[in-house]
């Protein structure tokens, strides 16, 4: 089975996770002006990994503070991420952030930050730049261990 982790950000990012909780495949830094890459991206995924998927996107809105244009392209790559999910037939749950975020730390100010210093201690010897690549790497293995009944030691940071 493969999970399928999926951040609607305005880059966004793909992660998918092995049932052993490897990561099979990671992309990232898609240009909010080609939301479609993501939906290319979900969809080789999908049909390249296993027969078998889940995926999680998580479920945010767009803010007003950050003005018309912004929310307007986090929508847009928020809808491109539900058509991929929808297109590819494969079962998916959206889970908002502090549902996953709890099961890795508890009250952070910066939960960018903290979700690099755990992907760096679940799967060390990775580059963790991107953060949307965190997000979607961590709401899958949120999946895959709750879809498997896992407790391998999750981490709680504080």
């Amino acid at each position: 089975m493969i999970f399928i982790g999926i951040d609607p950000g305005y880059t966004g990012a793909v992660v998918a996770i092995a049932t052993g909780g490897e990561i099979v495949e990671r992309m990232s830094g898609f240009d909010s002006d080609e939301p479609y890459m993501m939906f290319v991206a979900l969809r080789h995924m999908c049909r390249a990994t296993h027969p078998s998927v889940r995926i999680a996107i998580e479920k945010t809105n767009a803010q007003p503070k950050f003005g018309a244009k912004a929310s307007y392209q986090f929508g847009g790559a928020a809808m491109v991420a539900r058509l991929a999910a929808q297109e590819v037939k494969h079962p998916v749950e959206y889970v908002v952030p502090r549902t996953w975020q709890k099961i890795y730390w508890g009250k952070v100010a910066d939960t960018k930050k903290q979700a690099r210093v755990v992907c760096k201690q679940l799967w060390p010897g990775r580059d963790w730049k991107h953060s949307g690549e965190c997000d979607a790497a961590l709401l899958a293995e949120f999946l895959r261990r709750r879809e498997l009944g896992v407790n391998d030691g999750i981490l709680r940071a504080n």
